[in-house]
């Protein structure tokens, strides 16, 4: 004779525990992966976006003091060895040294302004030595002293000037890049179906 035994269903607690922990571990980790690649393009895209320049100036005035060194050194020569070459060669690179310089950047307001600069300042400088000499009316060439000072000065000063003031490249205009294109990840439950979700630019 057979004796059935019973069958016992599963207790209904531990299954309800398993599915709450489930549940438990599933959900925070839903909502890191929301929180975490969602968020993505909004950390990157401020960044990417207003990409800020390299630079907001650089100073080349370096190269305008080469020239006028140059300038000067040709000058000195010319003096000591009485060679007219050399003086104009000295000429020439103090007047147009600069103002080529600019023009190689790009900077052509500037070099404008640097050869204004170098062919007035020292015309002033001549004019203001030439008037603190107090010579007597009819004497053209008396204050020729103090009109060569007033021409270094003014020469000095317009090199000086031309390199402290002129010689900087202009800002450069921010460059705004592509919108990302890295993708965002969203996790979510719908209706207790996971879903993963994948949006951006391909």
């Amino acid at each position: 004779m057979r004796t059935t035994r019973p069958i016992r269903s599963a207790p209904l607690m531990p299954r309800l525990s398993v599915a709450l922990l489930c549940a438990a571990i599933l959900t925070p980790g839903a909502a890191w992966a929301q929180r975490e690649f969602v968020d993505l393009p909004e950390r990157v895209s401020p960044t990417t976006e207003s990409a800020a320049p390299m630079s907001a100036s650089t100073w080349y005035g370096y190269q305008v003091f080469v020239a006028d060194g140059a300038a000067v050194l040709f000058a000195t020569g010319a003096f000591s060895a009485d060679s007219a070459t050399m003086g104009v060669i000295s000429v020439g690179l103090y007047g147009l040294g600069g103002p080529a310089i600019h023009l190689a950047r790009g900077n052509y307001l500037r070099a404008a302004g640097s050869l204004a600069l170098r062919a007035g300042l020292p015309i002033v400088g001549v004019l203001i030595g030439k008037a603190t000499a107090n010579c007597p009316d009819g004497k053209f060439l008396c204050g020729l002293g103090n009109a060569g000072y007033g021409a270094i000065v003014g020469l000095a000063g317009a090199s000086l000037a031309d390199a402290l003031f002129l010689a900087w490249d202009s800002e450069p205009e921010p460059r705004h890049s592509e919108p990302s294109r890295l993708p965002a990840l969203t996790f979510n439950w719908i209706h207790g179906t996971p879903t993963l979700r994948v949006n951006g630019t391909f």
